[in-house]
Parts: structure tokens; C-alpha cells; sequence
């Protein structure tokens, strides 16, 4: 379930990041988490 779209992720609340964090996925979405933190 690490496949998501930009626009998918935006609609995601920022404690949804904590749930990618586990997958390699998050780093390269790097960029959300620090918008989001």
C-alpha cells in the first residue's frame, strides 16, 4: 500500500506519513514529511 499519488497524499492527513515512515517509500517523499512536520 506504498503506492500513492501526490494528490492522494495531499488529501492524507500528515499522520499518515507515520504509517509510510515504516517503507522506503517515505524517503523519497522526504519532502511531504517536512511540509507536513
Amino acid at each position: 500500500m506504498a503506492v500513492l499519488n501526490v494528490k492522494a497524499f495531499k488529501k492524507a492527513k500528515c499522520w499518515h506519513i507515520s504509517i509510510f515512515s515504516k517503507n522506503k517509500y517515505l524517503e523519497i517523499r522526504n519532502d511531504l514529511l517536512h511540509r507536513c512536520r
